[in-house]
């Protein structure tokens, strides 16, 4: 069994941003560690405290690949957003949960929980 210091632990670069507060996200940047990406991205998922909740969040090797627009490894999704990423039309944001296509109302089941998507 492997000893807690002994575990490979890296450094990855996190963009997030939150839901709109009041009218556009805050977006935050930071440098996190964990043996995987996806256990470094769950942790800070996790940790998040911003008081409208997380919105998306990806996961870089670091910030060069950010800031050189190489591309994320992984990417945390709120249910919101996941529900829009294929839609097209005439999109008007309610509220968290609440969407507006083509002047059809929309209701996403728990809008703030969310999970890692490829």
């Amino acid at each position: 069994m492997k000893k807690i210091d002994d575990l490979d632990i890296r450094e990855f670069f996190i963009i997030a941003n939150s839901f709109a507060a009041p009218f556009f996200s805050d977006t935050s940047k930071k440098f996190i560690k964990g043996e995987t990406p996806e256990l470094a991205l769950l942790s800070f998922v996790k940790g998040y405290s911003h008081p409208c909740n997380l919105y998306s969040a990806e996961l870089y090797v670091d910030a060069n690949a950010y800031y050189k627009g190489k591309g994320f490894l992984i990417r945390w999704l709120s249910n919101h957003a996941i529900f829009l990423q294929d839609k097209v039309g005439r999109i008007r944001d309610i509220m968290p949960g609440e969407i507006e296509i083509d002047g059809k109302i929309h209701v996403i089941k728990n809008p703030k929980d969310g999970r890692i998507v490829s």
